[in-house]
């Protein structure tokens, strides 16, 4: 797998109203104790085009939720490919999920062997969620 060495993030937590801007290694978000232990599925539509629909699987909320991450910095990647660290902000992130023209999680619910359809903002929230567990954890 090739990742950056460092991926540096800047979050505004909302409560505290204070603004963080964080080293990490991708390894140490990778290696988080998942929060939702649900398989999980991520359905992307880039653009209009049905052909341009994918899914992934995940063990976890928490490991599709990177998985979206990783998505972006995919997506940064190819727009700066002779760049070796991938610098961006919550917000970007946020604004990339919201010009996909779907991106949607089914999450496994165990009491009715059904998974449940979550949508982006839902999807922006765990995101969130994981990045304050993961600024918590580098300070």
């Amino acid at each position: 797998m090739d990742l950056p060495m460092k991926v540096k993030i800047q979050m505004f937590l909302l409560r505290s109203q204070k603004i963080f801007q964080l080293e990490i290694s991708p390894y140490l978000i990778m290696n988080m104790n998942y929060f939702h232990k649900a398989h999980t599925i991520l359905l992307v539509q880039p653009d209009m085009n049905p052909e341009t629909r994918t899914y992934s699987d995940y063990e976890s909320v928490n490991e599709c939720m990177e998985g979206v991450c990783k998505i972006y910095e995919e997506h940064l990647k190819k727009r700066n490919p002779n760049t070796p660290t991938i610098t961006y902000d919550i917000s970007q992130l946020f604004d990339f999920v919201d010009q996909l023209s779907d991106l949607s999680c089914l999450v496994y619910q165990k009491s009715t062997n059904t998974y449940a359809p979550y949508n982006k903002d839902w999807i922006k929230e765990k995101i969130y969620i994981l990045l304050r567990q993961a600024a918590g954890r580098s300070i």
